[in-house]
């Protein structure tokens, strides 16, 4: 094959296995959830779609939406919708979708993005094009898959990488394998945990990238923990008539018109609820810094806010970061009426979160705030009791 002007050539190992107990490392988190959302949705056979389909949608947050090929008008992109070569898939402001290829290996699309499928090459190799935006392939075994950009084309071989596209240049890191890249001008080879940006016309370099796994971040899955009803807000035009609604758009599991129903919403508004509940939103669609900008308002305004502190301790829990995770649902606890002191008195200090606490904490969040049946205080110390050692 002729070497384009860029061209990343991807061979990635097999993921190591990991013995023992403890925290699952992000990029195990990312597994799990990555291939749990495949197996939550059954498979669409070719016979069913009436098409020889190339990926199917395995999840959707926010506006995602494809034009067929040869068609002229987008249209929404549904939970198990297939796609086939020549179709073309984009992702809007404040969303995010995930792909299940044909060997159920997980591309993850980024808010921004937009790409076009292409045919499956020989071996079931991939093909996408990615026009725009950024995307995190995500694999239990070494598979392939070809991306091609306005400047590169990035043969894979691997377990996990992760590709952005911006003008006139592409940025590649692999968190699992080996990586040669090379193009016209050079070739360059990485190893895990290495990143690399090509220019057009240039030879692939090393790109010093401080904390890597940042870049993907909003692959991940924030469980809601804020259950508010619509009639804790007034109805009417003014403010609190845009967040109630925005809540019944939520409800209804429309995040387009939920954040579009709170965008003119007046910056100088200081019920912290507002905050908290547009922080929530956005970890819906995993924009955490934005979440984060949210969160930190809520407690200007209130230090002692047991929405944005619990919020803030399942991003915590989220990132792995358990001695964090478990300050701030010391501090939700304290905070919040009636929360007992005993529950955390006991535990100075984290020694080990278990590898299950992930799931114990979403499954009894989904429990305890049921219709808002209970307070935060009620929310804070199931938070602090799950990220305590045993």
């Amino acid at each position: 094959m002729p070497v384009s002007p860029s061209t990343f050539i991807c061979r990635s190992l097999p993921a190591r296995s990991i013995h023992g107990g403890g925290i699952l490392p992000l990029s195990r988190f990312i597994l799990c959830t990555s291939f749990l959302t495949v197996l939550l949705y059954p498979r669409v056979s070719s016979a069913q779609t009436g098409e020889k389909w190339v990926v199917r949608v395995v999840s959707v947050q926010g506006t995602v939406e494809a034009q067929r090929m040869g068609g002229t008008q987008w249209q929404p992109v549904r939970l198990n919708d297939t796609y086939s070569p020549g179709d073309t898939i984009r992702v809007q402001e404040r969303s995010r979708a995930a792909l299940a290829l044909l060997d159920q290996s997980v591309l993850h699309l980024n808010a921004n993005t937009t790409l076009t499928l292409r045919p499956v090459k020989e071996e079931r190799t991939g093909m996408i094009e990615l026009l725009w935006g950024a995307a995190h392939f995500f694999s239990r075994g070494p598979h392939s898959l070809e991306v091609q950009t306005p400047s590169i084309i990035a043969g894979v071989r691997g377990t996990e990488f992760f590709v952005a596209v911006e003008t006139n240049r592409t940025l590649l890191t692999v968190f699992e394998g080996t990586v040669v890249a090379e193009n016209s001008a050079g070739s360059l080879t990485l190893t895990s945990g290495q990143s690399a940006v090509a220019e057009v016309g240039r030879a692939p370099v090393l790109s010093v990238v401080a904390r890597p796994r940042d870049a993907v971040q909003w692959a991940l899955y924030y469980p809601p923990v804020l259950y508010i009803r619509p009639d804790e807000f007034s109805a009417g035009p003014g403010w609190q008539g845009m967040v109630r609604q925005s809540v019944e758009f939520y409800l209804r599991g429309d995040l387009q018109k939920a954040f579009e129903s709170i965008a003119t919403v007046p910056g100088s508004i200081r019920d912290p609820r507002v905050f908290a509940y547009r922080a929530s939103l956005l970890l819906a669609v995993g924009r955490v810094d934005e979440a984060d900008a949210d969160i930190a308002r809520v407690l200007n305004l209130n230090p002692n806010d047991s929405d944005a502190l619990a919020l803030q301790t399942l991003i915590a829990v989220v990132k792995n970061e358990k001695e964090r995770a478990l300050d701030i649902a010391q501090q939700a606890v304290a905070a919040a009426p009636n929360s007992a002191g005993a529950l955390i008195a006991s535990s100075s200090s984290v020694s080990r979160l278990a590898s299950s606490g992930a799931t114990l904490l979403t499954s009894r969040l989904r429990r305890l705030a049921v219709a808002r049946a209970i307070s935060c205080s009620a929310l804070a110390r199931a938070i602090a009791s799950t990220l305590a050692p045993a």
